[in-house]
């Protein structure tokens, strides 16, 4: 005969019923497999449209994409979507100018202004309505980052040398003055837009792990159309690297030493040396 009376462990501590679980299917699908996933393919196609198709239908498929992004990213009511989406504009905006600004017949120097400014300028107009602070997009100076910046400069210097060994890219002769400031200026744009915006968007949205990957792979893409294959595996490691430093110091100050000091090294170090 079934008691109508509670069980009791002891006089004092009532034993509880089981709380009830939710099934399986009640849990929200990871974001990881959703919007995301879709944009990181359909910036890959469009990388690879540019190399196999040439420069002006890589140039309409960049461009659309990158207007997709905008106008999903205004669309959508999540925030962290929104905000992934809007800083995953970088990548599209990155190829659509190494596609025109080679066609322009700039010199090195006026291009690299150029392409930081824009990108940049997209940076600021993105994170700015959602509310992303200097701190969020990790812009800081502070004598913690200094141990680490040191650092960075062999490992940037390393990096360098042996992209250069491995690719053996074709770099215009320039003189010492030049290369230090497109060094600069080509890292603060590298790793403001990849590194402080794009990374600190996909961390909420992922966890550190997951975004260091799904970054290195975004800034790998754009290397799809480069001559040998070899430049993208190296720059999925140099963007792995880099994301992981920024996420160890919570600033983009080491990273930006080691991204000037590979650049220094790939295009005026290494070639110096291996021609002597």
């Amino acid at each position: 005969m079934q008691s109508h009376f509670p069980r009791y462990s002891s006089i004092l501590h009532p034993i509880s019923p089981p709380k009830p679980r939710l099934p399986r299917d009640a849990a929200a699908p990871p974001a990881w497999w959703g919007v995301p996933m879709v944009y990181l393919v359909a910036l890959g196609l469009a990388e690879a449209v540019a190399a196999v198709s040439g420069v002006r239908l890589g140039m309409i498929s960049q461009a659309f994409v990158l207007f997709l992004l905008v106008v999903h990213g205004l669309a959508t009511q999540d925030h962290a979507t929104r905000a992934l989406l809007h800083s995953l504009v970088a990548v599209p905006l990155s190829s659509l100018l190494a596609l025109a600004l080679p066609m322009s017949s700039l010199p090195a120097m006026p291009a690299a202004l150029i392409s930081t400014v824009v990108i940049l300028g997209a940076v600021l107009l993105a994170a700015r309505p959602l509310r992303f602070s200097a701190a969020n997009l990790r812009l800081r100076l502070d004598a913690s980052d200094l141990p680490l910046a040191g650092l960075a400069v062999p490992l940037g210097l390393v990096l360098g040398a042996a992209e250069y060994t491995v690719l053996r890219p074709q770099t215009a002769a320039m003189s010492v003055l030049p290369v230090l400031v497109i060094a600069l200026i080509a890292a603060l744009q590298q790793e403001i837009a990849f590194r402080g915006f794009m990374l600190t968007a996909a961390e909420r949205l992922f966890g550190a792990g997951p975004a260091i990957v799904y970054t290195a792979i975004l800034f790998a893409v754009p290397h799809l159309s480069l001559v040998p294959n070899l430049a993208v595996p190296a720059a999925f490691l140099v963007g792995a690297v880099f994301a992981a430093m920024t996420v160890w110091a919570r600033s983009v100050t080491p990273a930006i030493v080691a991204s000037a000091s590979l650049t220094v090294s790939l295009t005026l170090l290494t070639p110096a040396l291996l021609a002597h």
